[in-house]
């Protein structure tokens, strides 16, 4: 006698689910960091698609300056993201810089805070908030 199988079939999805391998920072942002002080500096972030299955740091962050940093993403949900942007040296009156960026994505807006320290962690060079736009679109006042 030849045995008989019956597979269940899987149960229909409850909701349509997103691509989790969209992050929140996926793509490319240009923004403005203003520190405590009141002081500005612009940035724009972006993501390697060719690195990201490659390396372990698939982000850049370009500032003002023109100084290119690589970022890691130490944790992402859907919305909420915590990235550390890698030591660089911004000018000789600094050592190695170290920026955490801890912020949340709406829409086509990330926000947050961030907190720059030097190589050592402890010295704080600045802290402060930042804010980007998806490349592409523009902010309208309300």
């Amino acid at each position: 006698m030849t045995p008989r199988f019956a597979f269940t079939p899987p149960p229909p999805a409850r909701r349509h689910r997103e691509d989790t391998t969209a992050l929140p920072i996926s793509s490319e942002w240009h923004g403005e960091m203003v520190d405590d002080s009141g002081e500005r500096h612009t940035f724009t972030l972006l993501r390697d698609d060719s690195a990201a299955a490659t390396s372990r740091h698939p982000f850049s962050l370009i500032d003002h300056t023109g100084t290119v940093s690589s970022v890691r993403l130490l944790e992402a949900s859907n919305r909420a993201f915590v990235a550390l942007v890698l030591p660089r040296s911004r000018n000789p009156e600094t050592s190695d810089e170290i920026i955490v960026l801890e912020g949340v994505r709406l829409g086509d807006q990330i926000a947050g805070r961030f907190v720059s320290r030097s190589h050592g962690w402890r010295n704080v060079i600045r802290s402060g908030e930042f804010s980007a736009v998806l490349a592409g679109t523009t902010v309208r006042a309300a």
